[in-house]
């Protein structure tokens, strides 16, 4: 809308114009601006950017977090498999050791020996192998040497067994003698002893595995609604911030930026014809 200004009026609109900020800090001279329009320009534009960084600062830095506690939790997991992986393969060669050791015992051909070695050494290699992803955990570590313990007891009762073998194909014990100390089960009792210790020390990494997971699945569900409603805030606040910056600057103004410009410019010429924008001179006579 425009408005034919002239003669006093004229001048009393550039008056206006020249006041700019001044009069739009009076209250008595603002048609019902709130704080945020009685601010300096800087000051509006400063409180509208800070928000936004703010918030969107916020958001950047819980995403960053929860990426480095999934990352963490992954790692962790990922440190338990190959914990487990360990804990198979040690009771898959102890079952080989054992299936050698009774081929052996019953057939007395030293081909079934072949299991009974290979699988010491792939045990071996195995244990030291958890003992290094354990190295953390009193708790496991000390699983361990039990469960070297119940190792050790199977490995001399193997032995043993072994031995009385080679003697009874030697001569020098009957195989009624071997039959009585196989069916004694000492060698069942140490393998049920070292299935146990293994089963408590799997277990315990299992747990850690489900307890993990659980805060793996946590994370990332908060990381999500996070992202979404820290966004649909953002947005919001955005929108917010942005409408109420341009209604204060363009009350300020009392017009387009480009029309009170070029009214001013033709006012500060002499020119006192100029079309005058209706808002910004009603504006200012309150």
């Amino acid at each position: 809308m425009i408005c034919q200004v002239s003669g006093r009026k004229a001048d009393k609109y550039l008056w206006f114009l020249l006041r700019g900020v001044a009069v739009e800090a009076q209250p008595n001279l603002t048609n019902g601006a709130g704080m945020f329009d009685q601010w300096t320009l800087k000051k509006r534009l400063t409180l509208t950017f800070v928000s936004l960084l703010v918030l969107a600062g916020g958001l950047i830095s819980t995403a960053l977090f929860n990426a480095n506690k999934l990352s963490e939790t992954t790692h962790w997991n990922s440190h338990t498999y190959k914990v487990l992986k360990q804990s198979e393969r040690m009771l898959l060669n102890m079952v080989n050791i054992e299936t050698g050791l009774r081929g052996f015992v019953a057939a007395g051909d030293d081909k079934f020996l072949e299991p009974f070695k290979m699988g010491q050494q792939a045990f071996g290699d195995a244990f030291k192998e958890a003992k290094t992803l354990t190295s953390d955990n009193p708790s496991q570590q000390s699983r361990l040497e039990l469960l070297m313990g119940h190792h050790k007891q199977f490995m001399q009762v193997a032995e043993g067994l072994v031995t009385m073998r080679r003697d009874v194909a030697s001569g020098k014990m009957t195989l009624d003698d071997l039959l009585k100390e196989f069916s004694a089960g000492k060698d069942k009792a140490a393998m049920d002893a070292f299935r146990a210790s293994l089963a408590e020390f799997a277990k315990e990494e299992s747990d850690r595995l489900v307890v993990r997971s659980a805060a793996l699945d946590s994370t990332m569900t908060a990381n999500t609604y996070t992202l979404l409603f820290g966004g649909l805030g953002l947005f919001v606040l955005t929108g917010v911030l942005g409408v109420a910056l341009t209604r204060s600057v363009f009350r300020q103004l009392g017009a387009e930026p480009a029309d009170a410009a070029a009214a001013m410019k033709g006012v500060a010429k002499g020119d006192l014809t100029v079309d005058i924008p209706c808002l910004l001179y009603t504006s200012r006579r309150g």
